[in-house]
């Protein structure tokens, strides 16, 4: 495997992220897909930006892909660890926004929910991360 395949899968991944928000099959009457996640239209363009910068450093070159898997890996990463914390989101901009404007009190929250929202992110930027700094070496 090499690591413009797994930058491509992970593209993938994301797009398949990005239409699963816009199938109502996967969203319950109040907008979270799954029942567990709220995307909202900065959640969805930041999934689809993902995706497209995944494909396009795929196609382009094995470094890229590589700083596409480290990079995102890392802001998928700190997301995940703002949302543990706060309860809010970084990639959205939610945390900047409602912090900002004094919405919201910033407060942990370890609760089953809460690592169950955040789960996805804390997994798939492990693995990019891991993914992306190991690399790959093409057979043959």
């Amino acid at each position: 495997m090499t690591t413009r395949k797994v930058a491509f899968g992970f593209a993938v991944l994301f797009l398949l992220v990005w239409i699963t928000t816009h199938v109502p099959a996967f969203n319950d009457a109040r907008g979270y897909n799954f029942g567990l996640f709220k995307i909202d239209p900065i959640d969805d363009i930041v999934h689809l930006i993902t995706a497209l910068t995944g494909f396009f450093a795929a196609w382009y070159s094995t470094g890229a892909s590589r700083k596409f898997l480290v990079i995102f890996g890392v802001l998928y990463a700190l997301d995940a660890a703002t949302g543990m914390l706060s309860q809010l989101g970084l990639l959205d901009l939610s945390l900047v926004h409602n912090t900002l404007l004094g919405e919201t009190v910033v407060n942990p929250d370890f609760g089953i929910k809460n690592w169950l929202i955040n789960a996805p992110h804390i997994v798939i930027s492990a693995a990019m991360i891991w993914l992306g700094m190991r690399g790959f070496r093409a057979r043959g």
